[in-house]
């Protein structure tokens, strides 16, 4: 004899409306389509060991999903927060020390020919009150490739499509110099601009230049 749920699921119109939509679409993320099609059988009256069986899953995901959404509706659906301790660092935090260790020790008057991690970590904790570690800094730069070629003795950018090879932090930047002067040369010369048409206003601005220009269009 079939179990039936304690956690009985009744839609309404809109609610119906949306867990078809996610259902069906092929471009959502596989989890919401899953949900949804939990539910939707849920309310159909299907147990939840015929559901598990139809869509592909364990029945105690099935149990999960009807009891959320028998809760609170269609926010019963969505993930919970996760648990742990939140990020010490923010964002900002991170961005000063990638923008210290790009910068010559010299620039900051540290008599230093190259910066370490533990170098980097005291003189963020000195100079922003930024109390990161040596290792959480090595991470960081570590999750740029680029970055963490300029901070090793042998370090080296290979473009192997046009057999270029940059050694040694003073070379790497300014072969990104280079490229960086290639690709505004490009895009000035094969996208000069872009127009934007806000009511009867025509603004233009280059995509590369320093000037910008506006003009008025009345519209035909």
């Amino acid at each position: 004899m079939p179990v039936i749920s304690p956690y009985r699921v009744a839609l309404t119109a809109g609610e119906q409306s949306v867990l078809m939509a996610r259902a069906r679409s092929a471009r959502g993320p596989h989890r919401d389509r899953l949900r949804a099609q939990i539910v939707l059988a849920a309310a159909a009256g299907s147990t939840n060991m015929a559901i598990a069986t139809q869509v592909g899953v364990h029945v105690d995901t099935v149990r999960k999903w009807r009891r959320r959404f028998a809760a609170a509706g269609l926010a019963g659906l969505k993930d919970a927060p996760r648990s742990g301790r939140p990020p010490v660092f923010t964002a900002a935090d991170r961005a000063e020390a990638v923008a210290l260790a790009c910068a010559l020790p010299a620039e900051s008057g540290v008599p230093l020919a190259r910066w370490s991690c533990p170098d980097l970590a005291r003189e963020l904790a000195a100079r922003r009150q930024i109390a990161a570690s040596a290792s959480t800094i090595g991470r960081w730069l570590a999750a740029d490739a680029l970055l963490a070629s300029l901070f090793t003795p042998d370090g080296a950018v290979r473009i192997p499509h046009v057999n270029a090879e940059s050694a040694g932090r003073e070379e790497i930047r300014a072969g990104i110099e280079r490229l960086q002067a290639l690709l505004d040369y490009f895009v000035q010369t094969t996208h000069p601009g872009t127009i934007r048409l806000d009511g009867n206003t025509a603004s233009a601005a280059p995509t590369c230049a320093s000037s910008a220009a506006s003009a008025t269009a009345a519209r035909s």
